[in-house]
């Protein structure tokens, strides 16, 4: 969640191929129920290998962050 929740934040947005060199797992089989469901509504974006957040998402940054805490507290 850390990872996703830093990512995030930034401009450039998590790289799918970092995260998985990270965790050994691809980020939809982690956040996929999430990031379908914020890509959805128009939150989140992707594009060249990366998931940002759009401007809608930024305008909701913290509400959208806690989703990836809230997800990973779910699968304990």
């Amino acid at each position: 969640a850390e990872f996703m929740y830093l990512g995030l934040r930034t401009t450039e947005g998590v790289s799918r191929k970092a995260f998985e060199s990270a965790f050994e797992l691809p980020l939809l089989d982690v956040y996929g129920d999430v990031l379908i469901e914020l890509s959805r509504d128009g939150f989140i974006s992707a594009k060249a290998g990366r998931v940002f957040l759009t401007k809608r998402g930024r305008d909701v940054s913290n509400v959208i962050l806690a989703k990836f805490l809230l997800e990973e507290q779910g699968k304990e």
